[in-house]
């Protein structure tokens, strides 16, 4: 009897030794597949964000040009820097804000916005007798004009890329202005000097009023020139130090529904001839007892009436 307890006892401390390695296989073979499972979500996560990143990196390439690149080393060229571009973002409002923050943050500013809806369908569908299911569709655009220093054009348009999905078309422009600036200056100092001249010679000499009149007059003029080539001058270095971005977002179309009523089928739900002909007695027969209770009112004046009509008969004689 002991031994057989001795070895029953030995059975059952080998079965758990035996048990004991294939539970620590599933353990690591779970574990395993565990860990497979998150590198594969992370490597889809990480396929996702460098998949961003390229499309990012590409759209910086596409909107950068050297045409907005400010050369420190040329000293003879005056560029006057424009951008245009059309792009498609996801929403076209969280975009603008976007666009004008990075503007604001490299020291620029917003001329003009104009934020608006185009209709591109429209549709009424009869659903029922009373009502009718309105669908259109439509694109939700934002026009902007921006300006921004002229040293900081290529920085600017490479932010924007991270709110783009996709861009239709950029034209960067750099109008060499340095000659039309000298030309200005020529022509400023020309009818100054010349406006000096005729004022030292009108002061030197004694002349007739109306000759005097015509020379104030030609140097009020040659001052005019003078003042127009200085104020072209002013402009165009303003144009030089501010370049001018001018962008079209646009997001995906955008449906819209709308049930309403319409009032095209309202004569179908009126009552029937029976309906109308119940009503008719049944306002009839309203007004008749209106008319019975009015009289039953009047009981007192049909009782002195009626005396009245005893006594005339008795004592008119």
């Amino acid at each position: 009897m002991k031994f057989s307890s001795i070895a029953l006892a030995f059975a059952f401390v080998s079965l758990l030794l035996s048990c004991s390695p294939q539970r620590g296989e599933h353990e690591k073979e779970s574990l395993t597949v565990t860990h497979h499972d998150q590198d594969a979500a992370s490597s889809e996560v990480s396929n996702h964000e460098l998949a961003e990143q390229e499309k990012e990196l590409q759209l910086k390439s596409a909107l950068s040009s050297n045409a907005a690149v400010v050369n420190t080393k040329d000293t003879v060229h005056q560029f006057v820097r424009t951008a245009e571009m059309k792009c498609l973002v996801n929403n076209v409002v969280e975009s603008t804000h976007a666009f004008e923050r990075i503007v604001a943050q490299y020291n620029g500013f917003v001329t003009y916005t104009h934020l608006h809806s185009n209709v591109n369908s429209f549709r009424e569908i009869p659903i029922g007798v009373d009502s009718i299911l309105s669908s259109s569709t439509y694109t939700v655009v934002n026009n902007i004009s921006l300006r921004v220093p002229n040293i900081h054009l290529d920085t600017v348009l490479k932010s924007f890329a991270q709110y783009i999905e996709y861009f239709d078309y950029r034209i960067i422009k750099a109008d060499d202005v340095a000659l039309q600036l000298m030309g200005n200056r020529l022509s400023y100092n020309r009818n100054i000097n010349s406006a000096d001249r005729m004022q030292q010679a009108l002061l030197q000499q004694k002349a007739k009023l109306n000759e005097i009149t015509t020379m104030e007059e030609s140097i009020h003029d040659k001052q005019a020139q003078a003042d127009a080539a200085y104020l072209q001058n002013v402009a165009l270095k303003d144009k030089i130090a501010y370049s001018t971005v001018t962008i079209e977002l646009y997001q995906p179309k955008t449906v819209m529904q709308q049930l309403r009523l319409t009032e095209e089928h309202l004569g179908k739900y009126e009552p029937s001839l029976a309906s109308k002909i119940i009503h008719a007695l049944s306002f009839g027969w309203h007004i008749f007892e209106s008319i019975v209770l009015f009289i039953l009112k009047l009981w007192p004046l049909a009782m002195l009436g009626l005396i009245a009509y005893v006594a005339v008969k008795k004592y008119g004689k």
